[in-house]
């Protein structure tokens, strides 16, 4: 039986909403003549060149995490206010994945305090704080957050028995008993993150009319008809193990690094030569961090990383920029035309869909920067 078939309405009103899938094509019309097949082509799978930075960092963990015993261990501040892990980890026990607490616990859970899933929930549950104290201002109800997720809700478990599929090579489960399980573990992994994009759609409702698609073209013709090829150095200062930022003492190597770079790139280096030398990405090194195939709303890359990139001229550099991967100085190398939009229809679900993450990406980052979001993990 479907998981989503299973999901009881109480837990569907609790969940709040996905949004961490891969972009799908964008359906367009009004292209010129010739370039229908081309506008719905993505690239290839197994030709995309764009990669997530690589662990390369083999040093030794600083600190190991232990839950309950650091449960006031400072994990993040949101206007000025203290986040901590017992904040965190009740948080999501009473929303996405009850007992955790009691999970976290025990040593088999102590696993998952020491994973990078930690950081990721940090990050996402500041965003939540942030989101929340935003939409009350903005007088979103609860109920409205509620019934965003719902729409939702559904797609994003559609998705993960598709992945899981693919992933596994084999139909998804069918016993009451697998369902529940593999049910909890996406609730643990992904709650916090569709709670994120949950209080997005409703703070940004999809109502984008001809007009505003007219105007977003306007603005973003190279996004909309092209992708970049760009270039990267990457500096870790997370580590590998744990997704936890570094302390003082490696932060400190680090900001010696970074301000070699920029040394060496201010005084004219060639960048892909600083990439092959000290990009710690390693399987971008050797192309001088060469990143192929870059969208501008493009789920292989943080939208921090992307932001910037597109935002840069050809042949252009910038950095460092921080992302959740680490540190990465950036160069735009060319724009490449892929296809020739004319107009873009409102009337189409995949155009608005497109036009509204750009809002709802706009709005995340102005609220992270004026409700202070700082991450202390």
């Amino acid at each position: 039986m479907p998981l989503h078939r299973l999901l009881p309405t109480a837990l569907i009103l609790l969940l709040l909403a996905p949004g961490c899938g891969d972009p799908k094509p964008v359906v367009i019309e009004g292209t010129t003549p010739g370039k229908q097949k081309a506008q719905q082509e993505k690239p290839k799978a197994g030709k995309s060149k764009t990669k997530r930075p690589q662990d390369v960092d083999p040093t030794p963990v600083e600190e190991q995490l232990t839950y309950p015993r650091d449960k006031d261990r400072v994990m993040a501040t949101v206007d000025g206010r203290n986040i901590t892990l017992d904040d965190i980890v009740l948080h999501i026990d009473a929303t996405h994945f009850k007992g955790l607490a009691d999970y976290l616990s025990m040593s088999v859970g102590q696993f998952e305090v020491r994973s990078p899933l930690m950081a990721t929930w940090t990050r996402q549950y500041a965003d939540t704080v942030a989101l929340r104290t935003e939409a009350r201002k903005r007088d979103i109800s609860e109920t409205a957050i509620r019934t965003a997720t719902r729409a939702l809700l559904g797609d994003a478990v559609k998705q993960f028995e598709e992945d899981y599929e693919q992933r596994v090579r084999r139909k998804f489960p069918t016993t009451e008993s697998s369902v529940a399980a593999l049910h909890r573990d996406f609730l643990k992994r992904r709650g916090v993150g569709l709670e994120v994009e949950g209080l997005l759609n409703a703070m940004v409702p999809d109502n984008v009319d001809q007009n505003r698609a007219d105007d977003h073209l306007k603005l973003h013709t190279e996004e909309v008809n092209g992708i970049l090829t760009i270039s990267h150095i990457y500096v870790r200062n997370r580590d590998a193990k744990t997704g936890a930022l570094y302390g003082p003492k490696r932060m400190a190597a680090v900001k010696r690094k970074t301000a070699e770079i920029k040394r060496r790139l201010d005084a004219g280096a060639q960048f892909e030569e600083v990439a092959r030398e000290m990009s710690e990405d390693r399987l971008t090194a050797k192309k001088g961090g060469r990143l192929e195939n870059l969208l501008r709303i493009d789920s292989r890359m943080p939208a921090s990383f992307c932001r910037v990139a597109w935002r840069l001229q050809d042949r252009k550099w910038t950095g460092p920029i921080q992302t959740r991967y680490g540190l990465h100085f950036v160069k735009r190398v060319k724009w490449i035309m892929r296809r020739t939009v004319l107009r873009l229809v409102a009337k189409n679900k995949e155009v608005r869909r497109m036009i509204r993450a750009y809002y709802k990406e706009d709005l995340l980052f102005e609220i992270r920067k004026s409700h202070h979001v700082t991450l202390k993990y």
